[in-house]
């Protein structure tokens, strides 16, 4: 088994680690200090191909694999976990469902502008008396003709104090 990486896979390591020293680094301490997301990392990362590296390229994606993926999840975390994180849910817990369930016109809608940073996702597991056992959740979506009625309690919201549109 060849335990290298490819060409393509060592210039994205590159690419990733200086824009999480770079970019990252910098907001780090101020990030702590005021526990306030740097919001302003999501769009910035949008625009240079940072976000949802694995999905399609024909969404504006990089389209990669999972080795690859895995490489960007080590960097962006090995300067900042906690803003990796909020990248992270970006690029899969908070747009995952749109792409493996959505219809074309909501992936165009949302999760192209996602990629791109224009869109913020968020993800909301965790409950007042489930935690985040996904099994133990007792949120309701119930299906009211063409939309749904969704009824429960979340907390601990991954980029819900963000989730947006970007407008800048």
């Amino acid at each position: 088994m060849d335990f290298e990486f490819t060409e393509e896979q060592r210039i994205f390591r590159e690419a990733i680690k200086n824009f999480a020293e770079n970019e990252i680094g910098p907001l780090v301490e101020e990030a702590e200090e005021t526990e306030v997301y740097p919001v302003e990392i999501i769009p910035k990362a949008g625009k240079l191909g940072f976000l949802c590296v694995r999905y399609p390229e024909k969404y504006g994606a990089a389209g990669t694999d999972k080795l690859t993926e895995n490489i960007y999840i080590e960097e962006l975390m090995r300067v900042c976990s906690g803003i990796g994180s909020g990248l992270l849910v970006q690029s899969s817990l908070g747009t995952s469902m749109i792409l493996e369930h959505g219809t074309e016109e909501q992936k165009q809608e949302y999760l192209v502008p996602a990629i791109k940073g224009e869109r913020i996702s968020a993800f909301g597991l965790t409950e007042p008396n489930a935690g985040s056992d996904a099994a133990s959740i007792q949120t309701t979506a119930v299906k009211d003709g063409d939309s749904y009625v969704i009824n429960g309690r979340k907390i601990f919201i991954t980029n819900g104090s963000i989730a947006y549109t970007h407008r800048g």
